[in-house]
């Protein structure tokens, strides 16, 4: 018996085989998550955006997201980096003292100032979670905060241990 004969039987389609459909997954879509989820963060929140809202306003699949991304979590994580906050703590964190205090405090200064107005997206949606305890944000906020201010004492110690600065400017500048 030849099944392929039967009636109703599956005959090979005329014409060249029909290609996979090609999923997009290169930076572009990256990118995508990244602007949709910070969009939905900031609207609605970590916690009350889902990932098939991220999907859905970046025009994709959940499956594209989680191919670019372990979790929800993870997303939020790289947004962080993606902006520049923890590049700019490493600055902080590795910058050399070459000038005076009256110099780089001020300029430290200006440059977060700058740099937090620039990603005032990013700042509210890690305030606003973090204000309202969602685990998640909070951790990532300590974690910006602690490392924001180990650096700037490593900056302020400096200037004490030379004699520019003195214990009390530090601590009312620590505040």
């Amino acid at each position: 018996m030849d099944l392929a004969t039967m009636p109703g039987a599956l005959r090979p389609a005329s014409g060249p085989p029909a290609r996979p459909r090609k999923l997009r997954r290169g930076p572009l879509t990256r990118k995508q998550i990244l602007d949709a989820s910070l969009k939905l963060f900031s609207d609605k929140g970590f916690v009350r955006t889902s990932v098939r809202d991220i999907a859905q306003a970046a025009g994709i699949t959940d499956a594209a997201i989680y191919y670019h991304f372990a979790s929800k979590r993870d997303l939020f994580e790289a947004l962080i980096e993606e902006r520049g906050f923890t590049a700019v703590l490493e600055q902080l964190e590795r910058a050399e003292i070459t000038d005076g205090p009256e110099i780089v405090i001020p300029r430290i200064a200006c440059s977060a100032l700058e740099f937090l107005y620039q990603n005032r997206d990013l700042l509210k949606v890690l305030l606003v979670e973090a204000l309202a305890e969602d685990p998640v944000a909070a951790e990532e906020y300590r974690i910006l905060v602690e490392r924001w201010e180990r650096a700037e004492a490593r900056i302020l110690k400096y200037y004490a241990a030379q004699g520019m600065l003195r214990t009390a400017v530090i601590d009312t500048l620590a505040k």
